[in-house]
């Protein structure tokens, strides 16, 4: 759902270790181990949470001016986030996602900022009180009881490389920044003790190209974005490994076709040096489109996994509508019907039929119920 770039379960118990060693620090989630319906339904699961970004929500959905790494410094917002936290914990959830919007602003603005929501990264580094920020959220995070934090960076406008072939193609300064952006962030979330894992890119899995209903899987569908990828995860992988990203996540479709594209150009995208080294577990957004729900969605990127031979790779999802039953429960028989591992899921605070795309796309400002999915066992 690319409404980022606006103004911008269970493991099998084969998988079970395995995920164990997926998260950096990871603490074992006992209490999260919980099953649909009073039953064990398709493997065991570490209990999901919601993507936090927002503290307020304005009238027709725009939240842009109460974003929580912008503000957290003002008056009044850190305790208001505090509270969000605890009632989130206290209903059920254990993870949390924090997003990284940057674009080159120039430092234009002199306190950091492109706009309400969207940090200047200019230099590779964004502003010292949004580090500062980051860090007292981080660690409040913590504090709250959370377990892990998916750390998500969304590079925004002529920083974002999907949009470089339509410009002057592949943007050297920009994809230094990027990187540098990426480096500097981890050292902050890695240094907090907190369990975390990497998205290097909100939806940024690029696809191979459609050819007459053919899938040619190594021609990308657009060169600059599947080179700034295959380069990125290189130099993230010589720096720091495998073990505590997700790569980039990806949009669930938006047709069967495209999902096709983006599982036949994984190997394309993940090289290093010419070997491939694929991240641990994937990330996919998954919301309805075009007639198909989100199981179906899920169910066939599982079922296109396995066509590749990767029938052990877990799939996290770190977007699905707002405590939402339909979601759950197709994602619930999905996973039943594939038995492909989820770690976990996160919730995006935005609500089912709320009206509110392709604008900002968010109705809650503390996301704190999670009936829905623990109700499926999520």
């Amino acid at each position: 759902m690319n409404r980022r770039h606006f103004g911008a379960l269970h493991i099998v118990a084969a998988c079970a270790l395995a995920w164990l060693s997926f998260s950096v620090l990871a603490k074992p989630d006992v209490d999260g181990m919980i099953f649909a319906d009073g039953f064990e339904s398709a493997a065991v699961q570490f209990r999901g949470g919601s993507n936090l970004i927002w503290y307020d929500v304005d009238a027709a959905c725009v939240a842009e001016p109460q974003a929580i790494l912008t503000d957290y410094h003002e008056p009044g917002v850190r305790p208001r986030v505090l509270d969000t936290l605890a009632a989130m914990f206290g209903a059920g959830q254990r993870r949390v996602s924090v997003i990284i919007f940057h674009a080159h602003g120039g430092r234009a603005n002199p306190d950091g900022t492109v706009n309400e929501l969207v940090l200047d990264s200019t230099g590779g580094m964004l502003d010292k009180q949004f580090i500062y920020n980051l860090k007292q959220l981080l660690a409040d995070i913590d504090a709250a009881g959370f377990e892990e934090v998916l750390l998500r960076f969304a590079p925004q406008w002529i920083n974002n490389p999907q949009g470089w072939k339509d410009d002057a193609g592949f943007d050297e300064a920009l994809f230094a920044e990027n990187w540098s952006i990426v480096r500097n962030i981890r050292a902050e979330i890695a240094g907090s003790g907190i369990s975390y894992r990497i998205d290097l890119m909100v939806e940024g899995l690029p696809r191979a190209r459609i050819i007459a209903g053919q899938v040619i899987a190594d021609r990308p569908d657009n060169e600059e974005w599947t080179e700034y990828a295959q380069r990125l995860w290189e130099k993230y992988v010589d720096a720091f490994g495998t073990s505590d990203t997700i790569g980039f996540s990806s949009v669930a479709g938006p047709d069967l076709k495209k999902v096709d594209a983006r599982v036949e150009h994984l190997n394309t995208v993940y090289r290093v040096h010419g070997e491939i080294r694929r991240p641990d577990v994937i990330g996919v957004d998954l919301y309805p489109a075009n007639g198909l729900d989100e199981g179906q969605f899920f169910t066939k990127w599982s079922e296109e996994l396995d066509r590749e031979g990767l029938t052990q790779l877990p799939i996290i999802i770190p977007e699905v509508f707002y405590d939402d039953a339909t979601a759950a429960a197709s994602l619930q028989s999905a996973m039943d019907q594939t038995r492909r591992a989820v770690p976990f899921l996160l919730q995006w605070p935005l609500q089912r039929g709320a009206g509110c795309y392709p604008g900002d796309p968010v109705t809650v400002p503390e996301p704190d119920s999670f009936q829905h999915y623990l109700r499926h066992g999520f």
